[in-house]
């Protein structure tokens, strides 16, 4: 079984007086005092970037403007084959759909007509 021991056991704490607190506090060394707030002179409050602030900046902005062009000449490029490509998408499906659709519309309205004409009926 482990043993436990406190190490501050038999140790007593001294019994302190508020007027011994007062005195300590009324006693502090004369260099401590108090510390007004004042407001930093306008030259300190002038934003100054370190020289690898303004690389970064310099470094974004060409980055900007390549990324930029290079936007440009991918959308003058791709994008009118893009556009042509899905145009004719589009109508090789519409041509498909209607060579489903319109032989069965069709169908169904000749038999139709048929079945009018038959029975006499004018238009």
């Amino acid at each position: 079984m482990e043993e436990k021991f406190d190490l501050f056991e038999g140790l007593e704490s001294p019994e302190v007086s508020k007027e011994e607190i007062r005195a300590a506090e009324e006693q502090r060394p004369a260099g401590i005092r108090r510390v007004e707030e004042v407001e930093a002179p306008a030259i300190f409050k002038e934003v100054i970037s370190p020289p690898s602030k303004r690389m970064e900046q310099e470094v974004g902005g060409v980055i900007s403007e390549r990324v930029r062009v290079m936007m440009e000449e991918f959308i003058a490029k791709h994008v009118p084959e893009m556009t042509k490509d899905i145009i004719g998408l589009t109508i090789e499906r519409i041509e498909k759909m209607v060579k489903e659709v319109v032989p069965d519309l069709a169908e169904k309205m000749i038999e139709e007509e048929i079945k009018r004409l038959e029975k006499g009926e004018k238009v």
